[in-house]
């Protein structure tokens, strides 16, 4: 492998994505990194309100375990 197939080892975005790949396949069957509660690929993230909101006002922020 060489510049001609990919060129994605020399931006700055390799190694980020490839610490992440590692991580994400250390964490094995159960959907668990560094001992807290993940979401799988799939699975439904649900969250029940007591009032209406209004859709435009939503925020989802990520976070990341450590």
């Amino acid at each position: 492998m060489d510049t001609e197939w990919n060129a994605l080892p020399l931006t700055n975005f390799f190694l980020p994505f490839m610490q992440s790949a590692v991580r994400y396949a250390a964490t094995g069957s159960g959907c668990r990194a560094y001992g807290a509660p993940q979401r799988c690929a799939g699975q439904a993230l649900v969250a029940d309100f007591d009032e209406p909101l209004d859709p435009k006002a939503i925020v989802i922020e990520a976070t990341e375990w450590r």
